[in-house]
C-alpha cells in the first residue's frame, strides 16, 4: 500500500485546526476542505454510497458486504482535525530514512528530536520517518488514521476476492476539541462494532481510557482598599491559594503514569472578590474518581475553616467514562483483533489510555469503538512525526479486520 504516503502527504497540507472558542461545527472552514477532498478519493476508490454532512462537516462511506453470508459489519473512524495548540499553516512535511542519532527539525532554531528524549525513536533505523519543519506541527493526529483507513478501503476495492461484511468509515471533526461525536450519525453508520484509528505506537491496541470528571472551586470574598482593609478585606486569591496548595503533589499529573489517577488544575482566575480555579480528575478506576473528589472536599473544608467568611462552591461534571467498562461485554471484538493480529504477525500489545477518546464516548452512545494504533508520535507538536512502515502496517492490519468480517 505504497499509495497510503500520497494520501498523507495530501491531507497534511489542508489546515483543519480546530478552534475551542468557536461557536460553530465544524469550527474551522478547513475541514470541510479535507472532508471534500477525501469525498474525491473516496468516489476514486468506489465506495458503494457516501454521505455527507456538509453543514456539520461529517462524511460517511459504506463498502458493502461482498459475501452470500451477511457476516459482521465492522466500521472504523478517524477525525478531521488537528489540535489547537500548534499552528497547522502551510505545513511541510519532510520524508527521511532514519539513519539514528538526533533528527534534525528545524537546523536555523536548533530544533532536533533527541533519542534521550524520545526513546519512541529506538528501533526505527532504517525507517521511514516524516516530521514538519519547525514551524507547525504535522497532523498525524490524526491524518495518519485517515490515510491508513482510506488505503485499507483502496486495497479491499482493488483486491474483490477478498470476502467481507459490510465496512462503513466515518471521518469527524473536532475531535480535539471534545465535540467530535456531537452530531455524529449513528442511523447511517451502524456496523456491529467500531475501531477509531487514533493511537500512536505500533502494536498498541487500546481498549481502555480514562474516566474523566471536569469542574471548578468558586471563592467569592470581599475587596476594599488595601491600607484600610483591617477585619474588612476577605481575599479570594488566598483561599483559592491554599485549596490548591492541599492537594498532594504525588495527585499531580507530573507526578504519576501508567494507571495512576491525577488531579490537574488547568486554569485560575480572578481577584480578591472573586476567583475560580478550573481542574480536571481522571482516573481508570470509578473508584479513583470518587476518592479524588472527596481530596477536593477536604481541601474545600480546609479553606472554610481558614477563611470562615469566603463563601465557596464546589463544581464537580462527568466528560467521559472508560470504555472498557463497554467493550469488556463484548468479547468478539477481541477475538477479531486477536485473529487479524496474528494474521499481520503482529504481538498484540495493550495500552491504557491516559486520556479520552471519541471512541469512549461512542461506546456510551451504543456503538463499542476501541482504538488502534497510527504509527504517530509526539502529537500536539512541533516535534510530531509518524514513521510510514508503520503506518502501513496499520493499515494492513485494516484490512486484515475486514478480512475477518466475512464470518
Amino acid at each position: 500500500m505504497k499509495y497510503i504516503l500520497d494520501y498523507f502527504l495530501k491531507y497534511v497540507a489542508v489546515n483543519t485546526k480546530s478552534d475551542p472558542l468557536s461557536p460553530r461545527t465544524p469550527s474551522t472552514e478547513g475541514q470541510i476542505e479535507l472532508a471534500r477532498m477525501v469525498k474525491r478519493d473516496m468516489e476514486v476508490i468506489g465506495f458503494d454510497d457516501i454521505f455527507f454532512d456538509e453543514r456539520r462537516g461529517y462524511l460517511y462511506g459504506k463498502i458493502a458486504a461482498n459475501t452470500k453470508s451477511p457476516g459482521l459489519s465492522i466500521g472504523f473512524i478517524a477525525h478531521l482535525d488537528t489540535s489547537f495548540e500548534e499552528s497547522a499553516i502551510n505545513v511541510k512535511p519532510k520524508v527521511i530514512t532514519y539513519t539514528g542519532g538526533s533528527i534534525v527539525i528545524n537546523n536555523e532554531r536548533g530544533m532536533i528530536i533527541d533519542p534521550s528524549e524520545n526513546p519512541d525513536l529506538e528501533g526505527k533505523k532504517g525507517k521511514t520517518v516524516i516530521h514538519a519543519s519547525g514551524d507547525t506541527l504535522l497532523g498525524a493526529d490524526d491524518k495518519a488514521g485517515l490515510a491508513e483507513i482510506i488505503s485499507a478501503c483502496r486495497y479491499i476495492r482493488e483486491h474483490n476476492e477478498i470476502e467481507h461484511g459490510d465496512v462503513y468509515v466515518a471521518f469527524t471533526p473536532d475531535e480535539e476539541i471534545g465535540k467530535g461525536t456531537a452530531y455524529f450519525n449513528l442511523e447511517y453508520f451502524k456496523p456491529d462494532f467500531a475501531f477509531t484509528v487514533d493511537g500512536s505506537e505500533a502494536p498498541y491496541y487500546e481498549d481502555e481510557n480514562f474516566n474523566a470528571v471536569n469542574g471548578y472551586a468558586e471563592f467569592i470574598g470581599f475587596n476594599t482598599h488595601p491600607g484600610s482593609a483591617y477585619r474588612k478585606m476577605i481575599n479570594s486569591v488566598r483561599a483559592s491559594s491554599l485549596f490548591i496548595s492541599e492537594v498532594e503533589d504525588a495527585f499531580s499529573p507530573e507526578c504519576t503514569k501508567d494507571r495512576e489517577g491525577f488531579i490537574h488544575f488547568d486554569k485560575v482566575e480572578g481577584d480578591v472578590n472573586r476567583t475560580r480555579v478550573d481542574f480536571i480528575i481522571r482516573d481508570f478506576e470509578s473508584g479513583g474518581i470518587e476518592r479524588f473528589k472527596k481530596v477536593l472536599e477536604s481541601c474545600k473544608g480546609k479553606v472554610q475553616a481558614r477563611f470562615p467568611k469566603v463563601r465557596t462552591e464546589l463544581v464537580f461534571k462527568e466528560s467521559y467514562r472508560n470504555m472498557k467498562e463497554i467493550i469488556s461485554r463484548k468479547p468478539l471484538i477481541e477475538e477479531v483483533v486477536r485473529r487479524a493480529y496474528g494474521m499481520s504477525s503482529l504481538e498484540l500489545k495493550k495500552n491504557p489510555i491516559r486520556g479520552g477518546t471519541d471512541g469512549a464516548r461512542l461506546s456510551f452512545m451504543g456503538l463499542a469503538a476501541p482504538n488502534l494504533f497510527t504509527g504517530g508520535y509526539n502529537f500536539h507538536s512541533k516535534y510530531e512525526f509518524a514513521v510510514l512502515e508503520e503506518m502501513e502496517t496499520a493499515a494492513a492490519l485494516i484490512v486484515n479486520i475486514i478480512r475477518e468480517s466475512k464470518d
